[in-house]
C-alpha cells in the first residue's frame, strides 16, 4: 500500500511536459485496488510505435531529447526523483502535439538505496543487481538501453536464454548483442557510454547540451502536424484527451 501512495505522492508533484500528468486516485475497497487516473496516450508506447514503424535518425533525436528531459526534471527535483523502471514500454507518445512523455512512475522514489530490488533487468545498471544501488545514473543506463532498442528494435540481451545468463553478462557489463548492429558511429558511442561505468555515464543534463543529440533534433522530417498524424493509428481520429486508468491491486 506505502508504494501506492508514493507513487500518488510523486505524481502530485510532478509538472511537466514530458511526465504523464495525474489526475485523480482513490482506494476502491471493494476490489482491494488502488485507481490512479492519468492523462490518456491514445497513440500507444515507443515499444508499441516501433514494432510497425521505421524511424529516422533525426526524428530519435528528436525523441532523445524529449526524454532527457523528462529524466532531467526528476533528476532535479529536490530530493531527486529516480524513476527505477525506464523502458521503451514506458514511454508514451502524445500524437497530439508529437511529443513523448514518461510514463509509469510506479516504482519511482526519492530514495537511493535501501529500497527492494525492483524494475525490468535487461534494463537494469549492473550496480542495481550487485549493490542495490539506484540514481541518476542508473536511470541514465536505462536511458541507453531505451536508445538501444529504439535503433535496433530488439530488446537488450533478447540473445540470453535464461535469467542466470541475464545476469551473468550484466554483472560482467558485456554489452547487449545488438549493440553490434548499430551502424551509426555516433549514437553508438553515446550508447557505450551510456552502459558504462557510473562515474563516467553522462547525466541527462550533460546530454541536452550535445552537440550531437541537438544537431538537426528540431528539423525532423515531418511536420508537427504530418508526425502528429502518423503516430496515432486511426485515420480521421478527433484529439480528445480521455483519462488513462491505472489500477494496481493492494
Amino acid at each position: 500500500m506505502q508504494q501506492y501512495k508514493n507513487e500518488v505522492e510523486i505524481l502530485r508533484a510532478v509538472d511537466s511536459e514530458y511526465i504523464i500528468h495525474y489526475i485523480d486516485s482513490w482506494m476502491d475497497k471493494e476490489k482491494k485496488k488502488v485507481v490512479i487516473i492519468t492523462q490518456y496516450m491514445p497513440s500507444g508506447t515507443i515499444l508499441q510505435y516501433i514494432k510497425n514503424k521505421n524511424v529516422s535518425l533525426k526524428a530519435i533525436k528528436k525523441w532523445a531529447v524529449q526524454i532527457l528531459n523528462g529524466l532531467n526534471y526528476l533528476h532535479s527535483r529536490n530530493p531527486p526523483i529516480i524513476h527505477k523502471d525506464l523502458k521503451c514500454a514506458n514511454l508514451f507518445i502524445d500524437g497530439v502535439v508529437s511529443l513523448i512523455r514518461i510514463g509509469d512512475l510506479g516504482l519511482a522514489s526519492h530514495s537511493t538505496k535501501d529500497s527492494p530490488i525492483a524494475g525490468t533487468i535487461p534494463y537494469m545498471a549492473p550496480e542495481i543487481i550487485d549493490s542495490n544501488v539506484y540514481n541518476e545514473k542508473t536511470d541514465m543506463y536505462a536511458f541507453g538501453m531505451c536508445l538501444l532498442e529504439i535503433l535496433t528494435k530488439k530488446t537488450p540481451y533478447s540473445e540470453c536464454q535464461s535469467t542466470n545468463e541475464l545476469l551473468a553478462k550484466i554483472l560482467s557489463d558485456e554489452p547487449p548483442a545488438a549493440l553490434a548492429e548499430i551502424s551509426d558511429p555516433d549514437f553508438k558511442q553515446l550508447i557505450e557510454q551510456l552502459l558504462g561505468p557510473p562515474e563516467t555515464r553522462p547525466t541527462a543534463a550533460d546530454l541536452l547540451v550535445d552537440s550531437f543529440l541537438l544537431q538537426e533534433s528540431d528539423e525532423v522530417s515531418l511536420s508537427q502536424r504530418e508526425s502528429a498524424a502518423e503516430f496515432h493509428p486511426v485515420e480521421n481520429w478527433i484529439p480528445v484527451q480521455f483519462p488513462r486508468v491505472v489500477a494496481r491491486g493492494v
